[in-house]
C-alpha cells in the first residue's frame, strides 16, 4: 500500500512527480510526470492494470493527487478519470474531458475512488450530474458511455445542452440497456418530434427511468404519438413533463390511449400546450378508467366549457387524481358545468387550480357550496378570476363550515 504523504504546500510540478512515483508504484510501470498523460492513451495494458490495483491503494492514491488539482492539472485528472471508469477518450478533445472532469463531481477523490470500487465489485454507490448548458459534443458523448458502460449515474441534467440529431439518438441508445438511470432532465433542448421518436423507443426497453422532463422541446402531435406508444408498455416511469411544447388535440388524444393501458404513471404534466376541448375530452375518457394517476397539470390550454363538463364526469367516479390544475384554460361561468357537483361527491382531490378562469363574483355562490360539504380539498386556487369583495364574503362565509382548505388564493 502506497503511504507516502505529500505536503500540501508542494507546487503544482512537484505534485505531478508525486503523481507518476505513485502510479509507478501502484502500477508497476515507468512514466514521468511529462509522459503521464500520454501513458494513460496506452488503453490496453494501463487499463488492465488499473483494474488490479487494490481499493484501498486507488484510494491512496486519489488522495495524495486531489490536494494538486489545478487548471494546469485539469487535462491528466480528467483523463485519469476516464481511465478509472474505463472509457475510452479517443473522441474527447482536451476541453471536453476538462468540462466532464469538473461536473462528473466536486470531490473528485470521493467518485475516483468509487468509480475504482466499481471496477471490481457491484457499487451501491451513484452521482447525479448536473451538466445544464454543456452544448459539447464530447461531453455528450462521455455521457452515453457512462450510461452504456457503468451502474454510476443516478440522475442527469442535460437541459439547455442542444440534445438535437444525432445527440438524441445516440443518447438514447445509451438508455435503452442502462439499468441505473432515474431522472433525466432534457428541458429546453429543441429535440422536437424526432428526438421524442429516438426517446420512446427507449422507454421501450428502459425498467428503470422514473422522472423524465421533455418540456419546452417543440414536441408536437407527433412526437407525443411516438412517446404514447412507449408508455403503453413502459412500466418504471411515474413522472413525465410535457409542458411548453406543442400538443394538440391528436396528441392528446394518443396520450389519452396511453393512460388507460399505462399503470405506473402517477404524473402528468401538458401545460401551455395546444390541447382544445376535444382533447380534454379524450383526456376524461382515460381519467375514468385510469387509477394511478394521481397529478395533472392542463393549465394555460384551451380547454373551454364543454372541456370542464367531460372532466367533471370524470371526477365523479375517478378516486385516483388528487391534483388537477385547470387554469387558464378559458372555461369560463361554470355553474352549469357539472363541474361544481362533481366536486361534491369526489373525495380524493386535494388541490385544485382554477385560476384565470373568469368565474366571476355570480360564480362563488355555487362552488361556495360546493365547500360546505367538500371533505377532501385543501387548497384551491381562485385568484385572476374577478371575484371581487362580495365573492370573497360569500367563500369566507362557507369556509366556516368547511374545516379541511388550509390555503385558499384569492
Amino acid at each position: 500500500m502506497i503511504k507516502t504523504m505529500f505536503n500540501k504546500s508542494l507546487w503544482v510540478a512537484g505534485a505531478l512527480s508525486a503523481l507518476a512515483m505513485n502510479v509507478n508504484t501502484a502500477l508497476g510501470i515507468d512514466v514521468t510526470a511529462r509522459e503521464l498523460r500520454r501513458s494513460f492513451k496506452k488503453w490496453g495494458d494501463i487499463t488492465r492494470q488499473i483494474r488490479t490495483i487494490k481499493s484501498e491503494d486507488m484510494k491512496c492514491v486519489v488522495e495524495q493527487i486531489c490536494p494538486f488539482c489545478s487548471d494546469e492539472t485539469d487535462d491528466i485528472m480528467s483523463t485519469f478519470a476516464l481511465v478509472c471508469l474505463g472509457l475510452n477518450e479517443d473522441k474527447l478533445a482536451t476541453e471536453d474531458r476538462i468540462v466532464l472532469f469538473r461536473e462528473l463531481n466536486k470531490n473528485f477523490a470521493t467518485f475516483i475512488q468509487n468509480s475504482a470500487d466499481n471496477l471490481w465489485e457491484p457499487s451501491n454507490k451513484s452521482y447525479k450530474l448536473n451538466l445544464f448548458c454543456c452544448k459539447q459534443d464530447g461531453v455528450v458523448f462521455a455521457v452515453t458511455m457512462l450510461l452504456e458502460h457503468t451502474g454510476l449515474v443516478d440522475a442527469i441534467n442535460l437541459s439547455c445542452s442542444d440534445i438535437i440529431g444525432a445527440k438524441a439518438e445516440k443518447l438514447s441508445e445509451a438508455l435503452e440497456d442502462n439499468k441505473s438511470i432515474t431522472q433525466l432532465d432534457l428541458r429546453y433542448n429543441n429535440i422536437g418530434d424526432s428526438g421524442a421518436r429516438s426517446l420512446s423507443r427507449a422507454l421501450k426497453f428502459n425498467n428503470s427511468l422514473v422522472h423524465l422532463d421533455l418540456s419546452h422541446n417543440n414536441i408536437g402531435d407527433s412526437g407525443a404519438a411516438f412517446l404514447s406508444g412507449a408508455l403503453k408498455v413502459n412500466s418504471s416511469l411515474t413522472q413525465l413533463d410535457l409542458s411548453g411544447n406543442s400538443i394538440g388535440d391528436s396528441g392528446a388524444i394518443c396520450l389519452s390511449g396511453a393512460l388507460k393501458n399505462n399503470s405506473s404513471l402517477t404524473q402528468l404534466d401538458l401545460q401551455n400546450n395546444h390541447i382544445d376541448p376535444s382533447g380534454a375530452s379524450r383526456l376524461s375518457d382515460a381519467l375514468k378508467v385510469n387509477s394511478s394517476l394521481t397529478q395533472l397539470d392542463l393549465n394555460s390550454n384551451h380547454i373551454g366549457h364543454s372541456g370542464a363538463s367531460r372532466l367533471a364526469e370524470a371526477l365523479k367516479v375517478n378516486g385516483a387524481i388528487t391534483q388537477l390544475n385547470l387554469g387558464n384554460d378559458y372555461m369560463g361561468d361554470l355553474e352549469d358545468s357539472g363541474l361544481y357537483e362533481a366536486l361534491k361527491v369526489n373525495s380524493s382531490l386535494t388541490q385544485l387550480d382554477l385560476s384565470g378562469n373568469g368565474i366571476g363574483a355570480s360564480g362563488t355562490e355555487s362552488l361556495s357550496e360546493v365547500l360546505k360539504v367538500n371533505s377532501s380539498l385543501t387548497q384551491l386556487d381562485l385568484s385572476g378570476n374577478g371575484i371581487g369583495d362580495s365573492g370573497k364574503k360569500i367563500l369566507a362565509d362557507a369556509l366556516e363550515e368547511n374545516i379541511t382548505i388550509t390555503k385558499l388564493h384569492l
